[in-house]
């Protein structure tokens, strides 16, 4: 069953999915696993996120939850267990734009991304990455439910900034990577 997420367009299944690092498919995205092509069949199903803790699904801003919820429920549940999920899926990101100097810096925030934000993130169904780092200015990348939800902004400022200046002098302020997706939910 689907649990709620501070974003009402999400959702989030907790599900040992094997999945040992986060990744995100769209509407539109090329895919083969059956699960993936299942889910993102419905137009409703703006995005899915999986990672370690479960399945996130976030919803176009048209749709409401109590239409699809048992639908999607029973998809999961016929897919489950997922022994070694996801199906020959890999995840897709680009490598973290920095100056080669800066590699240091790198490593370490998302060493920290990994052991001390993401786990929480991923609790309430949303994910984070690093996208790039120049002159301390660190762009994350949100995911999941945090992609348009109304906590997202306190989450990035109020959490993940400050947790990463604390263990890192260097960094100037945490950005979000600007999406295009409705906020008024």
């Amino acid at each position: 069953m689907f649990e709620t997420t501070p974003n009402a367009a999400a959702r989030h299944y907790r599900i040992d999915t094997s999945c040992s690092i986060g990744f995100q498919r769209k509407r539109g995205d090329r895919i083969e696993d059956p699960f993936l092509q299942e889910m993102l069949s419905y137009p409703a199903v703006e995005e899915l996120l999986i990672t370690s803790q479960g399945i996130t699904v976030r919803l176009q801003h048209v749709w409401q939850w109590e239409e699809l919820e048992e639908i999607l429920s029973d998809i999961v549940s016929r897919h489950a267990p997922f022994s070694g999920f996801p199906h020959e899926i890999h995840p897709s990101y680009a490598p973290v734009e920095t100056d080669p100097q800066e590699q240091e810096v790198v490593a370490h925030i998302e060493e920290l991304l990994l052991e001390k934000v993401r786990p929480n993130v991923q609790m309430d169904g949303g994910d984070v990455r690093l996208v790039s780092y120049k002159e301390g200015v660190a762009v994350l990348e949100l995911q999941g439910a945090c992609v348009g939800c109304p906590s997202s902004t306190a989450t990035m400022k109020l959490g993940i900034e400050r947790l990463l200046k604390y263990y890192i002098p260097e960094l100037v302020r945490v950005e979000a990577l600007q999406q295009n997706v409705p906020n008024h939910w």
